[in-house]
């Protein structure tokens, strides 16, 4: 990549101004990161722009914050329902934190990735619903945490504790949409297509 090339990739005409078009660029992509980390496919676009940054910085000479910061994620190996759900949230929440206060995009990719690992994780703990016309499913739109936590706690209250437990006739249509769209993220993240997923 030359600095025209570089240049051109930012809209920026020159380099006095390519600092802060690259803290603006960042700062978006962030903002996106954290409006779609429930959706798997967007975050790996984000990962391919922050490449493109890293590059636009390196080319310009002009790099952003270093980091050595590392992540410790909270193991997501129990099978009662509720403990899981915290644990999926507790550690998506820490992710979002990092990224917020981060501006090193390796950091950042590096975040993604777990990001996608503690979804994935999540996503596996649950059964397979079979595709209904009627229910329709959309991968973005996440059922929301709250409602998704009193679902939970009523299956709780039918004596519902584990995901071996659940039976798909016992299931109310919006946590039916909302396995239905889980199934779907695993599907995409254990495609053919996806073997390097964690390496771009």
């Amino acid at each position: 990549m030359t600095q025209i090339e570089a240049l051109k990739l930012l809209g920026v005409n020159d380099l006095s101004n390519s600092v802060e078009a690259l803290e603006i660029r960042l700062f978006d992509l962030k903002k996106e990161i954290i409006v779609f980390c429930h959706v798997p496919q967007l975050l790996i676009s984000k990962k391919k722009k922050l490449n493109q940054l890293m590059a636009i910085s390196e080319t310009l000479n002009c790099p952003i914050d270093e980091c050595s910061e590392s992540i410790n994620l909270h193991a997501n190996d129990t099978e009662v329902i509720l403990e899981s759900f915290n644990t999926y949230h507790l550690n998506r929440t820490l992710l979002m934190q990092k990224i917020t206060l981060s501006n090193n995009c390796r950091f950042i990719i590096s975040c993604i990735d777990l990001l996608i690992k503690n979804t994935q994780i999540w996503c596996e703990k649950w059964p397979l619903i079979k595709l209904n016309q009627e229910l329709e499913v959309k991968i973005s739109k996440e059922l929301d945490s709250i409602l998704m936590l009193q679902t939970i706690k009523s299956l709780k209250n039918r004596d519902i504790l584990k995901f071996d437990d659940l039976r798909e006739e016992d299931l109310a249509h919006p946590l039916l949409q909302e396995i239905r769209r889980l199934n779907l993220i695993l599907q995409y993240l254990n495609s053919s297509k996806n073997e390097n997923l964690f390496n771009n």
